[in-house]
């Protein structure tokens, strides 16, 4: 039988075999459809919700940003401690150049330049000469009712250079007297407790220190780094 189906199917035309096609491919269709599951209507009303009124959302609001920290203010050092010249003069044993001490005396009213005759000589001390020449001078231009014939003696423990000219056995030192450092100083203070860092005897620090405090205007030298 089916091969007659078969047959029949080919003696017919073209388009009785596509409309075969066409109603076997519906019934087949309306069998998938009866055998789906039925999904429950929902009464909604779609118009009400689509005139309904948008619930009002409140903006964000911006977060507040903390108030800015305030650093604190740097605290001024503390006092230094007092010494004697004795203590002064024992500072030099653990350098091997460009240290010296400056000593006002009040007799003759002048600074005096003290240099231990066992460190070496060298061309380095060029910087420590100038250094205790612009020290003398701004000292007594700041503080002239300090330097008089009538004041105490002072003694000053200077070192210059562009790196501290130490005996590495004598680190780390607790110096009995501060020593005021015109250069390159320890990174960690606790190599030499006693070592005071100072400008740097060279255009852009202690020259233009001096300039700023006689004449009140930028140096030249800062002046040109400035403006570039």
């Amino acid at each position: 039988e089916q091969q007659r189906m078969d047959q029949s199917l080919e003696q017919r035309g073209p388009e009785e075999r596509i409309e075969n096609e066409v109603t076997n491919n519906n019934s087949r269709t309306r069998s998938l459809v009866r055998d789906m599951p039925v999904v429950p209507e929902v009464d909604e009303d779609y118009e009400a919700a689509a005139t309904a009124p948008l619930a009002a959302e409140e903006p964000p609001q911006p977060q507040e940003k903390p108030p800015p920290r305030l650093e604190e203010p740097p605290q001024p050092p503390p006092p230094l401690a007092p010494y004697t010249l004795e203590d002064t003069l024992s500072e030099s044993d653990i350098f091997e150049d460009t240290f010296a001490i400056i000593l006002y005396d009040p007799p003759e009213d002048k600074f005096v330049a003290l240099y231990n005759k066992h460190s070496r000589w060298k061309t380095m001390n060029k910087k420590l000469w100038m250094t205790m020449q612009y020290l003398a001078y701004m000292l007594r231009r700041i503080f002239p009712e300090r330097f008089t014939p009538d004041s105490p003696e002072l003694a000053l423990a200077v070192a210059s250079g562009d790196y501290a000219h130490v005996r590495k056995g004598g680190l780390p030192r607790e110096g009995a007297a501060p020593v005021f450092m015109f250069g390159s100083a320890f990174r960690d203070p606790a190599m030499y407790s006693s070592m005071i860092p100072m400008p740097m005897p060279e255009p852009h620090h202690l020259y233009c220190l001096e300039e700023w405090m006689s004449h009140g205007r930028v140096c030249k030298a800062m002046s040109a780094a400035m403006s570039t």
